[in-house]
């Protein structure tokens, strides 16, 4: 009795840090991406702040090459483009919207401020910030999520 206890401790244990979310497992499909995949080649940002927990798990290969700088937490991010000095970046969030069997649609969504005389005091997600989101269509294959193309974008002014 003893040792088959100990035998199902063992064989748990290597299991506890392997737990996914079916919402994690499918949006690390982004994992595969570059950052020419994911953003407008005349607006690379220079630094990417990740909205919370997940968003991090699966885009953090974007900054492991050393092309995007992670900033300081709660920092304002300029949008890429803006001619001001200052964070250019991103405020990256992905979101599952739909599953339906080995299709799903997921949609990545950035956040930064284009007009920082509008925002003078660090207002991510009021006057004078922009979100730019993007849907995507992801298809399983052999039990791996693939990133298939873009389906939508939309882009409005926050605030």
């Amino acid at each position: 009795m003893r040792q088959s206890r100990l035998r199902t401790i063992l064989f748990v244990l290597p299991l506890i840090g392997c737990v996914h979310s079916r919402e994690e497992i499918i949006l690390r499909a982004f994992s595969d991406q570059s950052g020419d995949q994911i953003f407008d080649r005349d607006a690379q940002p220079q630094y990417l702040l990740f909205s919370d927990e997940l968003t991090a798990s699966v885009l953090k290969n974007l900054t492991r090459s050393g092309r995007y700088r992670i900033p300081p937490k709660d920092s304002s991010l300029l949008c890429p483009g803006v001619p001001d000095a200052g964070m250019h970046g991103y405020l990256l969030s992905a979101r599952l919207d739909t599953v339906m069997g080995d299709s799903a649609v997921a949609r990545l969504v950035e956040d930064c401020i284009r007009d920082p005389r509008a925002c003078p005091n660090a207002c991510m997600g009021y006057s004078g910030a922009v979100r730019m989101e993007t849907s995507y269509l992801l298809r399983r294959k052999n039990g791996k999520w693939n990133v298939v193309k873009p389906l939508a974008g939309f882009m409005g002014t926050l605030g």
